[in-house]
């Protein structure tokens, strides 16, 4: 015992009292010491001395140790108290120790006063440090106590069977049903008419609190409906259901239940969802129409082609229809995509090429257009651009590779790299084009319109004139930069 202590002594006999303190010191406890007689000595020292121990005699001729005791239990709960005696009786020393005395010591054996004074001190330590542990678990059952009573998510307790224990105001009003009514339910009573997302009902297998019994595992952020009787109708809640083990237990011993009403912000995400589907199904009716209006443009201007009589005038009139054909392929993919934000540009490509082989009355056993496009999906402000460069470099070759009934190949290729930089190539092996011919100073439509396109969509156009003609387009997919009001 390293720090000193000090001793009140409740003693009348000097000789006891140095017999006492010499005992103590014997067993190497250091120590001060104050030794009184009377109850005004005894009250004094207790508030000034304010001792560590007390050591009291049973009897005095103007005091005795019982009252002693009981002023020091007033006033110092878990102060150690001995009574040193010279004689005393089994059934006084059961009193004592029922009045709250730490022990007891003959004066015979006196010697067993420092294993006393270490055990008295001992039993303080141990019922402050209990004192405190129930305080702290006290204010700790407060503050959960509080936390549960009035936190807005609910909580519901099951046993090991899945019968609710326990349950919070919040989840009384979530689920309409009162704790008294819940108690002795089981889950699957207390949430027979459960819903899922889709709304069917839930199986009572399939309840979070029941999950988690029996796999033992959690099941976090479930969302079902439940029914509300007070309402009447359905709320929407999450749902976290946590297993706990009883240490030793292969089995869970109980279940909590969290759950959070999201009503409102499910039938907000439901009214989203209906409102988006709406606004899908009208986006690809105009896709649908644009296609119909420009096949009515395209029909419009065969008709008017069938009359006129001029070969320059009708070649025009096709190469617009054939660019109002790219276009509407263009359209017709977005009406016929479940994804409006892009489109498979590989199938337009092949409805392409096929519309400008049947348009431009090019013998396929002679021409042949092969492809090479992987899965490049892309955006409508790149597809449309893209589309239409196609459409005149394709016809291009069509109209000039192949003179007098030579035969050829038009090759096509698309393909995107990692970093989603695209790579558009058409070859021909006809004729080719000239190498004196400039080609930043070539005056056809088509080319310049090509420029134009490429440069729209960010890219860069390569020219080869070898065994046939072969541009080579880069870019990179991007969305087109949006007019700013004036």
């Amino acid at each position: 015992m390293a720090n000193t202590i000090k001793i009140l002594i409740l003693e009348d006999l000097p000789a006891d009292e140095e017999l006492v303190k010499r005992e103590i010191r014997k067993a190497g406890i250091e120590f001060t010491s104050r030794c009184v007689e009377t109850r005004e000595a005894f009250r004094e020292s207790l508030n000034q001395f304010k001792p560590d121990i007390i050591l009291a005699d049973y009897a005095l001729p103007h005091f005795d140790g019982m009252t002693a005791l009981t002023l020091t239990r007033e006033s110092a709960p878990h102060l150690p108290f001995i009574i040193v005696t010279g004689s005393i009786n089994e059934e006084t020393a059961v009193e004592c120790m029922k009045a709250g005395a730490s022990d007891y010591v003959i004066k015979g054996h006196v010697g067993r006063i420092g294993p006393a004074i270490r055990g008295a001190l001992e039993m303080k330590r141990l019922a402050i440090e209990r004192e405190q542990a129930y305080e702290l678990l006290f204010k700790n059952e407060l503050r959960y106590r509080t936390l549960f009573e009035t936190m807005a998510q609910g909580i519901v307790y099951f046993d090991a069977d899945g019968v609710v224990t326990s349950a919070n105001p919040a989840a009384e009003r979530i689920l309409g049903v009162s704790l008294s009514r819940m108690l002795g339910l089981t889950c699957i009573q207390l949430f027979g008419k459960a819903l899922d997302q889709s709304r069917t009902e839930l199986a009572g297998n399939m309840l979070p609190g029941m999950t988690a019994l029996h796999t033992g595992r959690p099941v976090n952020n479930f969302i079902m409906g439940v029914f509300n009787p007070v309402i009447p109708g359905y709320r929407w809640i999450s749902v976290t259901a946590v297993p706990q083990y009883t240490a030793g237990d292969a089995r869970p011993s109980l279940v909590y239940m969290t759950m959070e009403d999201i009503t409102e912000l499910k039938t907000g995400q439901d009214m989203l969802t209906k409102s988006l589907q709406e606004k899908e199904v009208l986006i690809k009716e105009i896709h649908h129409r644009v296609k119909n209006n420009m096949q009515i443009i395209s029909s419009m201007l065969n008709l008017q082609g069938s009359y006129n009589r001029n070969p320059e005038l009708k070649d025009i009139i096709v190469d617009m229809q054939n660019r109002i054909k790219s276009m509407a392929i263009i359209h017709e993919e977005l009406y016929r995509s479940n994804d409006l934000s892009e489109i498979n540009f590989g199938w337009c490509l092949q409805n392409l090429t096929n519309d400008l082989l049947y348009s431009y009355a090019a013998d396929p056993a002679l021409i042949k257009i092969r492809l090479d496009v992987a899965d490049v999906r892309l955006s409508i402000d790149t597809s449309l651009p893209c589309s239409l460069i196609i459409n005149e470099l394709v016809s291009n070759a069509l109209k000039y590779a192949f003179p007098g009934g030579r035969e050829g190949e038009v090759f096509v290729s698309m393909h995107k790299d990692e970093s989603g930089a695209c790579t558009l190539v058409v070859r021909d092996n006809g004729v080719g084009i000239p190498q004196e011919m400039d080609m930043e100073k070539v005056g056809s439509m088509g080319l310049l319109l090509v420029k134009l396109l490429v440069r729209q969509i960010g890219g860069t156009l390569a020219v080869r004139r070898e065994a046939g003609t072969e541009y080579a387009i880069r870019f990179k997919e991007h969305s087109l930069p949006q007019e700013k009001n004036s």
